[in-house]
């Protein structure tokens, strides 16, 4: 049971950091793409791996909606 119990946490810190690993990339590479603030970037990867598909913040440069493309698969 103990092996378990290790093992599930294992895979939950594992999962944890790959959702922050995602937001962080969305969040560095948008913000100077699309000229946002952090807080917006962070924002937006958050609503993107949700996928709450909410349309107040969006890409408007070429590069910006392809990199979203990509980001969002």
């Amino acid at each position: 049971l103990e092996a378990q119990m290790r093992s599930a946490r294992q895979r939950l810190w594992f999962n944890v950091f790959r959702i922050l690993l995602a937001m962080a990339v969305g969040t560095v590479i948008l913000a100077p793409l699309e000229g946002w603030t952090l807080a917006y970037s962070i924002y937006f990867s958050a609503q993107m791996l949700m996928g709450a598909g909410w349309v107040d913040v969006m890409p408007v440069t070429t590069a910006g909606s392809w990199f979203t493309l990509l980001y969002s698969v």
